[in-house]
């Protein structure tokens, strides 16, 4: 599934703009993300990632690297969470260097879905906040590994994961022998 957006209550649709500044590993991919939301009880202003596949009941880690993208956003609060979709929020307080969130999560269910950004009435700040986000990870087990980007597939994630099995129909039965 995409990365869209998740608008609650009077709270503004995210603006992302991509690869607009350098990222921890020195590549200019990092995203810039503007959040507004008021501090009413149902607002909110969230990014997110719906429909991931998981098991319910198995520990999955999220994580982010954040950054505030000015001065002003320093200081500010914005929420996150991933495999427990309907738990609480991970408060992430912005700085101006870059920092790298993680959280470990019980699976509610069989598909979940990867937040961040605003819910005042979560703790989250109310107002507008620009944070620059890169290195977004979901992963089996109770630590965050090093980020593994993935660009092309039949290079990076064969190289990767050798032992795949590709189908070429849909019933799966007919495996592919070449690439």
């Amino acid at each position: 599934a995409s990365w869209t957006s998740l608008v609650l209550g009077a709270g503004s649709t995210p603006v992302v703009t991509n690869n607009t500044t350098v990222a921890p590993d020195g590549t200019t991919t990092a995203d810039t993300i503007v959040f507004s939301s008021p501090a009413g009880a149902s607002d909110g202003s969230l990014w997110y990632q719906p429909s991931i596949p998981c098991v319910s009941g198995a520990t999955y880690t999220g994580g982010i690297w954040v950054k505030a993208s000015a001065v002003g956003d320093v200081g500010k609060v914005i929420l996150f969470r991933h495999a427990n979709s309907s738990g609480l929020y991970m408060e992430v307080t912005l700085t101006d260097t870059w920092q790298q969130v993680s959280r470990a999560e019980v699976a509610a269910a069989a598909t979940t879905n990867y937040q961040f950004g605003l819910r005042p009435n979560w703790g989250g700040s109310s107002g507008t906040v620009t944070v620059h986000v890169w290195g977004a990870q979901f992963e089996l087990g109770s630590s965050a590994t090093a980020y593994q980007k993935i660009t092309d597939y039949n290079t990076e994630f064969l190289a990767a994961f050798p032992d795949h099995a590709l189908y070429q129909d849909s019933a799966g039965t007919t495996p592919v022998t070449a690439v």
